[in-house]
């Protein structure tokens, strides 16, 4: 738990080398998997899932992000960000669709295989979760994320992280 995004590469790296390339189930605004968030560097908070798919830690034909909400910074981010196999579902998407459908979803990518969670708290709109650094509105409401995490119980997984609290930031003790 803790740290931003980029303690997953390490920490999907150790869970690899025991289970093989994992499901991941990724709850975040941002999809990060750019390829390089600043030009002369190809490790940072935007890149860790880039950096694992490229190691083969993670099984392309489960990986799922839900919640994707944050405004693109170049024409073609979001289709360079599907192009290694995740399966996004957009807050927009997910409103529409429900989260019943959504569980439904997951369950269906995850199955009895090993299954890495990695939830963001940038994934959670503002008003529900101030305490982070990279906000963007319109994300997951509480009750939204109390019902995708809950639904996560009795899977297969391997392990999981919480990422980008920043309590400086939560100035009314939220988090």
């Amino acid at each position: 738990m803790g740290g931003d995004r980029s303690i997953a590469l390490p920490l999907l790296r150790a869970h690899s080398k025991k289970y093989g390339p994992l499901v991941i189930i990724q709850f975040a605004s941002h999809p990060d998997t750019w390829n390089r968030e600043y030009p002369e560097h190809p490790y940072s908070h935007g890149t860790p899932f880039q950096r694992a798919l490229e190691e083969g830690l993670i099984d392309r034909e489960a990986y799922v992000q839900f919640g994707i909400c944050s405004p693109v910074g170049q024409a073609g981010d979001l289709a360079e960000a599907q192009l290694p196999g995740a399966q996004h579902i957009t807050i927009n998407r997910a409103t529409e669709i429900g989260v019943p459908a959504l569980v439904e979803f997951m369950h269906a990518a995850v199955g009895v295989r090993p299954t890495y969670l990695s939830l963001d708290i940038d994934a959670a709109d503002p008003a529900f979760a101030p305490g982070k650094g990279t906000p963007e509105v319109g994300g997951l409401t509480g009750s939204q994320r109390l019902e995708l995490v809950g639904a996560c119980g009795g899977s297969s997984w391997s392990a999981s992280n919480i990422v980008e609290v920043n309590p400086s930031y939560d100035l009314g003790g939220i988090l």
